[in-house]
């Protein structure tokens, strides 16, 4: 078959593999229109695993029968065979259409490329957008699609209000056990309002994007104790020998850890609320952001929990251990200690019972709210109910100040989403079960960054 007869018959009817596989390696197939061949013969697939499906819906079964399961498999494993030919003609096309840069001209510009963090005001999508190559990237209707509807249609079974690109995204990505691998461009709205529900985030965490399961960044090597400055350089005279700086860099890896969440509801209110897409994905960022928040902070790290600030080796850790404080002495310390390790803190964290015991802060000659002094006052406080009360008798409480800018928050751009009625006690209660998970790990670019202070006494 020649490129032209495939071009011709690609929107027509399937096209065996082979001959595929062939058109794949002929280095004279690139271009859009041979990659929107390519994308014709994978939703040419999808829809027939798809009519496999709907056979089975249509008899009443919740179960494909034997054969039923091998030609919706057969049509699986083809479709994602186009899919890789199809990226193999994509990067064709990218590498004809480079120009080097010694041929391109002064008025031409570039677009920024994707860099390894996202600041807290950089967006997950603007970041896919930069580096390019995702399913569906620069395609019509892609602004449009929205991960709220996508999960509607999945609980419920109901595709009206779908976008055609959206019709595309979900029976190109249901796989055989019934579960639901997000696309980038729709991973990348959930990701986005997990990172805005997140008070780290608001306090300057950084977001780094991982592609794959584990990803290597480097940092400065942590001293052994902690001191004002890790490495110093010097000056010299002329024709003595250059003294040597001792400046270690170390690798930090992050590993993707698995965070699950389940949401219910009843299949009543999918089918009467019209709100219930924006309400499910909404829940979802909620529970994912209060788990990532106190895994940020608080976790353990033991697997397969992250390790967050309070147990990163190198971060400062003070018990107050004193009578409830009345003033803003002890965040007064706190700062100091950040500056002392030549760190400017951005944020300081505390849960609801302290930040209220600072804002009661009065005057002890008349009793008059407290003004924060000019120190205090350019740290922003931000809230968060995940750092618990660290004892009953008395009530103390934790505080957690410095530079935020060097918690890195490790998220992988993809993950999976499960739809059940059958699950558990769904079936017997009308429920639908939905089941989320996203992957992520938290690391420290520099610990002496960020000073804990426990046992304040509320």
């Amino acid at each position: 078959m020649t490129i032209q007869e495939f071009l011709a018959q690609a929107a027509k009817g399937i096209i065996p593999i082979g001959a595929l596989t062939t058109i794949a390696a002929d280095r004279a197939a690139f271009g859009d229109d041979v990659i929107a061949g390519f994308r014709s013969q994978a939703e040419l697939r999808s829809a027939a695993a798809q009519q496999v499906l709907e056979t089975a819906t249509t008899a009443n079964r919740d179960t494909l029968l034997a054969s039923e399961q091998r030609a919706y498999d057969g049509h699986v494993r083809e479709r994602d065979s186009v899919l890789s030919l199809q990226q193999a003609v994509e990067r064709r096309t990218e590498q004809r259409a480079y120009v080097p840069p010694t041929q391109t001209t002064g008025t031409e510009t570039r677009a920024e490329p994707a860099g390894a963090v996202l600041a807290p005001k950089q967006t997950c999508r603007e970041w896919l957008e930069r580096r390019g190559g995702f399913l569906y990237h620069g395609e019509p209707g892609v602004e449009a699609v929205r991960f709220g509807r996508i999960v509607r249609a999945l609980a419920l079974g109901d595709r009206q209000g779908l976008s055609p690109l959206e019709h595309r995204a979900l029976a190109e990505g249901l796989d055989a056990s019934g579960g639901f691998l997000v696309p980038e461009v729709l991973a990348g709205q959930l990701i986005d309002r997990v990172r805005n529900a997140m008070v780290v985030m608001r306090a300057g965490a950084l977001t780094v994007p991982m592609t794959s399961e584990t990803l290597n960044i480097a940092r400065v090597g942590q001293p052994d104790s902690v001191s004002p400055a890790i490495a110093t350089a010097a000056w010299k005279a002329e024709n003595d020998l250059v003294g040597e700086t001792e400046l270690t860099l170390e690798r930090v890896q992050f590993v993707a850890r698995t965070l699950p969440v389940l949401c219910k509801l009843s299949v009543e209110l999918g089918e009467d609320a019209p709100n219930v897409d924006q309400a499910i994905e909404t829940e979802l960022a909620a529970q994912l952001a209060l788990e990532l928040d106190r895994a940020a902070l608080l976790g353990s790290g033991a697997p397969p929990e992250p390790r967050g600030l309070r147990n990163q080796v190198g971060v400062n850790v003070v018990s107050y251990a004193g009578v409830a404080p009345t003033d803003f002495d002890f965040l007064i310390d706190a700062i100091g200690r950040v500056w002392a390790r030549n760190h400017e803190p951005n944020a300081r964290i505390t849960n609801a019972s302290l930040a209220t015991r600072i804002a009661k802060f009065k005057s002890a000659v008349d009793s008059q709210p407290l003004r924060a002094p000019d120190a205090v006052a350019a740290v922003p406080a931000y809230r968060t109910n995940q750092i618990p009360d660290d004892g009953a008798s008395p009530e103390t409480s934790t505080l957690m100040v410095g530079d935020f800018s060097q918690l890195l928050i490790g998220m992988r751009t993809s993950f999976r989403l499960e739809v059940s009625r059958v699950s558990g006690t769904a079936f017997e209660r009308l429920q639908v079960w939905i089941r989320a998970y996203l992957r992520a790990d938290v690391q420290v670019a520099h610990p002496e960054a960020f000073d804990i202070t426990t046992n304040v006494g509320v």
